[in-house]
């Protein structure tokens, strides 16, 4: 017999989306709904059993396995422990234990994805809001190197391009959706405007429209591919919009 747990929260990606309905029949998922392809597959394809660990590619005890780690770590020169992104916090402090009492380093996979972005943070700051804000609230939605119709499949549904919120009851009619990339995406296909990047010149159109914003003229016809022309109508969108995103 089946049961059938209703608001389970999708851990896939950001949108953490909450209304799912998860179906349980002998501890394994057998049926997940309203959730994205993504989500689905992450849910159903769960394997709640440990695998068995492998020394030298063969499978071993626990405790032998326990015991190969330990000297292993113990003999290295420079033990480096890395990854920790798909991990429990729980499990990460026992990690960050670990390595103080090894003298290792520690690493996280966001030194190859959201590391710049902390390290920005940090020094500039970030303002920023909640889905909920951008759901409630935005009528100007720029999307810049990025393909949420893929990586977060149903951001534009449920918080940022189709639904209404309490200032923004026309929905999709009521927003106005840019797209910046250096090629179409399926995200582009949703778009009001799409402007496509040179390769590598994300910098510079950024710099121009920064410029513009604050009102100086820029003494070029285009940058990265983008007439000035468009960056200007953009900026005035930017300035114009009651809540930007």
């Amino acid at each position: 017999m089946s049961t059938v747990i209703e608001s389970v929260i999708c851990p896939f990606c950001g949108c953490l989306c909450d209304d799912l309905a998860v179906e349980v029949q002998d501890s394994r998922v057998v049926r997940v709904r309203r959730a994205c392809a993504n989500g689905r597959g992450l849910f159903v394809a769960y394997d709640p059993t440990p695998r068995q660990p492998t020394v030298d590619g063969e499978e071993v005890e626990w405790e032998r396995a326990f015991t190969e780690a330990a000297r292993i770590l113990n003999k290295a020169d420079s033990p480096l422990i890395y990854g920790l992104s798909s991990t429990a916090s729980e499990a990460q402090r026992k990690a960050v234990e670990l390595a103080d009492r090894l003298g290792a380093m520690l690493d996280s996979t966001s030194s190859v994805c959201h590391g710049p972005t902390s390290l920005a943070m940090q020094a500039v700051g970030e303002p920023t809001c909640t889905l909920g804000e951008v759901r409630n609230r935005a009528d100007l939605l720029i999307f810049w190197g990025c393909n949420p119709a893929v990586s977060h499949a149903r951001h534009f549904a449920r918080y940022s391009v189709m639904p209404k919120g309490m200032l923004t009851s026309e929905g999709r009619k009521g927003r106005t959706v840019v797209v910046v990339d250096v090629r179409p995406t399926a995200s582009t296909r949703v778009a009001d405007i799409f402007l496509q990047v040179q390769p590598g010149a994300d910098f510079e159109v950024l710099t121009t429209l920064r410029a513009l914003v604050q009102g100086k003229e820029i003494e070029v016809d285009a940058v990265g591919g983008i007439p000035v022309a468009q960056l200007q109508e953009l900026a005035r969108r930017m300035k114009a919009c009651r809540f930007g995103v």
